[in-house]
């Protein structure tokens, strides 16, 4: 299945603050939030009252409708490439509208290798409703690798042609789901 599962259901407090997305997903299994449901896992995302839903509901993409940002967009002045893109797509799947898109996919993985980043502390922060420019400076604050490797990390990225082939798919993403039904 592409993309980091489906959105099974919301999570909601008494006072129907959503707390969190169930996903069904048996990649996740791992995770020890996970339960056994049937021949399928079903993992919860919980950020409890640190998710801002309707921060994220501003800022965030419907990825079933359009496509992340390139990989080749910046985030702020320190990272290059991909960052801005794995945003976009955490912000979707926190809203349970990613589409066909998943966080920390395996490009995503290279990056937070490169930059020394961790994927949930990162996710845990832009469920809070942070802005593009918070997110930069937090990944800033955190990151492990000196800013001269992410950015030579960065040239290497984008001078690899097969990497072009994202921006095709997106195209195709696009195309397919950005038209209006009817």
């Amino acid at each position: 299945m592409k993309g980091g599962g489906t959105p099974w259901a919301e999570v909601r407090d008494a006072d129907g603050k959503v707390l969190g997305v169930t996903w069904r997903d048996e990649s996740r299994s791992s995770n020890k939030n996970a339960v056994a449901d049937g021949e399928q896992t079903v993992t919860l995302i919980a950020y409890r009252s640190a998710m801002n839903t309707e921060k994220l509901r501003a800022q965030a993409l419907d990825l079933n409708r359009s496509a992340p940002r390139s990989p080749y967009v910046a985030l702020g002045n320190e990272f290059p490439a991909v960052a801005a893109r794995l945003v976009d797509k955490c912000r979707a799947e926190l809203l349970g509208q990613s589409g066909a898109y998943h966080y920390n996919c395996p490009m995503d993985r290279q990056f937070f290798v490169a930059v020394g980043l961790e994927a949930e502390p990162l996710r845990e922060f832009i469920a809070t409703g942070a802005d593009d420019n918070e997110v930069a400076a937090w990944m800033r604050t955190h990151a492990r690798a000196p800013r001269a490797k992410i950015i030579k990390w960065g040239r290497r990225f984008r001078m690899n042609p097969l990497w072009r082939l994202l921006e095709f798919e997106d195209w195709l993403h696009q195309r397919h789901h950005g038209r209006p039904r009817g």
